[in-house]
């Protein structure tokens, strides 16, 4: 995985003591990040827009103090490389 090329090792589908799951976590220069690739039914039809129960998970996770990292769909059927630049923004 992209997480992996940069030297990380996340903990995949985590699930977090709210009941949320996590596509991974991984350690960042000592804080720990949600990383969310949000697939096609996180958004509204066939738009950019979230859905309800997307959005308050988005908050709710912030509320509870998770730094949150959300790479939409559209944005994540690149190669690899790509992956990890996208990554490193």
């Amino acid at each position: 995985s992209a997480l992996r090329a940069l030297g990380h090792a996340p903990r995949e589908e985590v699930c977090t003591a709210q009941g949320y799951s996590l596509d991974a976590v991984v350690c960042v220069e000592g804080r720990t990040v949600a990383v969310e690739v949000d697939g096609p039914s996180h958004f509204v039809g066939r738009t950019q827009k979230l859905t309800g129960a997307s959005a308050l998970k988005r908050r709710q996770l912030g509320a509870f103090g998770w730094t949150l990292l959300v790479v939409p769909y559209w944005e994540w059927d690149i190669q690899q490389e790509e992956q990890c630049k996208y990554l490193q923004r």
